[in-house]
């Protein structure tokens, strides 16, 4: 059903009450059962992820914006100036809590004007859904709530196991208990650690194994935090090893032949027939970790990963594959790759011969010039600390993906980043842009990152929103390997790169009218204004 230039009135959708598998009323309902009303602008850069969520839940995605005769709720990721707006966090906590939340609390500040009594009557209408005695909400498919049983089962499960408090794979086990139905080990290992772990206080003894202790009644011992065992440390095999170079050639193997023509021949540019070189630069996205990490479960996407970019890239992944082959062939026992282990580096050395010392020097090459660029992101912090505003440029060529981005960013859920980039730049839109580089560093963007996205998007909070998204789609599904430099230029209508600030600056016609191409009027004007803004010249 479409609500395009239609006024909402609760009759129009008396028959559409959404109800979950379960027959229990869905969360975004009000007292009768009668779905609410959201609008989501078409150019939010969340619209599809939350329009998912929100029809998922019983409501209902409206064509029509607020006004002060209908009941349609404007949502947002960012301000909106004169327009009235609630954060897409009010979504995401009313599905995490099992009912809706008040939406006041939501808002965001706001100057005045008729818009506000256009979302006062459905935040009146949600008031009422909320205050309604009896009313539950229950959808067994998406809502699961945390309670004191399913806390005191964590401690439990924690307390017998102590030496897996840090594992991911023991929360993913947890997850399939049916104690902890519905949640994820993602989410079950977060709410250990951020509300459970303070409460922890003792845990069961222990041996060195991990199997528990009994006393001489056969009870179970509790035992001190002082003297809890350490944690497990899943280190890789030299059978794991051998698993992800074999996958790594597989992966480049299918990927070259798929170019093949209906000869099954692959050419170069010159058509000439090419060979695919097992020895050679073999690359693989970062997606492929994530599908390494379904079927090898030991490790996470991001072991497997820092796995693959501290060792293995720099080994060869068909140079280990032969070590690792013939050592076995020899009746030995082969050694996982270490960066520093004298016997896995003589036992390849000897089986490489002269290329030993070409591949252990590259790698020391990439070590330094990675401290070189280290330089740059303290140069950039230090600009901030003493000039009025920090310094914002693009970042230059040559750039690699971890001077732009540390670890850190690493570590978190894949399917956390964007939410928690989005709420970094909305609380940092009135901020300073120096408060914007320390907050977004703390989740893994380096400063000259961050002066990056600045610098290409004006500091406008909706075009940064709109350039992060594009930019984690494509180091997802880019080779580790590509020329970053590249794969952080985004040119679209209100976003820039040097060379679209070059044909600005030409004052050229012949320019302005290629550059009309991409970007429109207004855009157009407001980088003149802002490339003055920071000192350059713009005719």
């Amino acid at each position: 059903m479409s609500y395009h230039a239609m006024e909402y009135t609760p009759e129009m959708v008396a028959n559409a009450t959404t109800v979950a598998d379960d027959g229990m009323p869905a969360i975004f309902n009000f007292t009768g059962g009668n779905p609410m009303l959201f609008y989501i602008a078409p150019d939010e850069p969340l619209r599809n992820e939350y329009v998912h969520k929100i029809t998922s839940n019983g409501g209902v995605i409206a064509d029509t914006e607020p006004r002060p005769s209908n009941q349609i709720i404007l949502l947002s990721s960012y301000h909106l100036g004169h327009r009235q707006a609630y954060k897409l966090s009010f979504v995401d906590d009313s599905i995490e809590q099992g009912t809706v939340q008040n939406l006041n609390n939501y808002r965001f500040d706001f100057d005045g004007g008729d818009a506000e009594d256009a979302t006062n009557h459905a935040y009146e209408a949600i008031k009422a859904v909320g205050s309604s005695p009896g009313r539950t909400v229950r959808n067994g498919r998406i809502t699961h709530r945390f309670n004191k049983v399913k806390d005191d089962y964590i401690l439990k499960q924690v307390r017998m196991h102590p030496k897996y408090r840090n594992s991911h794979k023991f929360f993913d086990d947890l997850a399939n208990h049916p104690q902890l139905e519905g949640h994820t080990g993602n989410s079950i290992r977060s709410r250990f650690r951020t509300h459970l772990e303070p409460k922890l206080e003792w845990v069961y003894k222990t041996a060195a194994d991990g199997s528990l202790i009994k006393d001489e009644h056969g009870q179970l011992i509790r035992d001190t935090l002082d003297n809890l065992p350490k944690t497990l440390k899943n280190r890789f095999t030299a059978e794991e090893d051998y698993d992800l170079c074999q996958a790594i050639v597989d992966f480049n193997r299918a990927r070259f032949f798929g170019a093949a023509d209906e000869h099954g021949i692959v050419r170069d540019e010159t058509g000439k027939p090419k060979e695919f070189d097992l020895y050679g630069q073999l690359t693989v996205p970062i997606s492929f970790f994530s599908t390494l990490a379904k079927t090898n479960p030991m490790h996470t996407p991001n072991s497997w990963r820092d796995r693959y970019r501290k060792f293995v890239s720099r080994y060869g992944a068909k140079k280990y594959i032969d070590y690792y082959e013939k050592v076995q062939a020899s009746g030995g026992i082969p050694e996982p790759i270490k960066g520093d282990s004298p016997s896995t580096a003589k036992a390849i050395k000897q089986l490489i011969g002269s290329n030993y010392r070409k591949d252990t020097q590259s790698a020391l090459d990439e070590e330094i010039s990675q401290l070189k660029s280290s330089n740059i992101d303290s140069a950039i912090i230090a600009q901030s600390q003493i000039a009025p505003e920090p310094l914002v440029k693009f970042i230059d060529r040559g750039v690699t993906l971890e001077s732009m981005i540390s670890n850190a960013f690493f570590q978190i859920p894949q399917d956390e980043i964007e939410p928690r980039i989005t709420e970094i730049l909305e609380s940092c839109s009135q901020d300073d842009i120096s408060v914007l580089i320390e907050k977004l560093k703390s989740i893994g963007f380096e400063p000259n990152f961050t002066a990056h996205i600045v610098m290409a998007t004006n500091g406008d909070v909706a075009k940064m929103q709109e350039y992060v998204h594009e930019f984690l789609q494509r180091i997802n599904t880019q080779a580790l390997e590509t020329d970053l430099y590249e794969v952080a230029q985004i040119s679209r209508n209100g976003i820039w790169t040097p060379e679209t600030d070059a044909l600005l600056c030409s004052g050229n016609p012949a320019d302005i009218k290629r550059l009309q191409q991409t970007h429109d009027h207004d855009e157009i004007k407001r980088r003149g204004n802002f490339l003055k803004s920071i000192g350059v010249s713009v005719p």
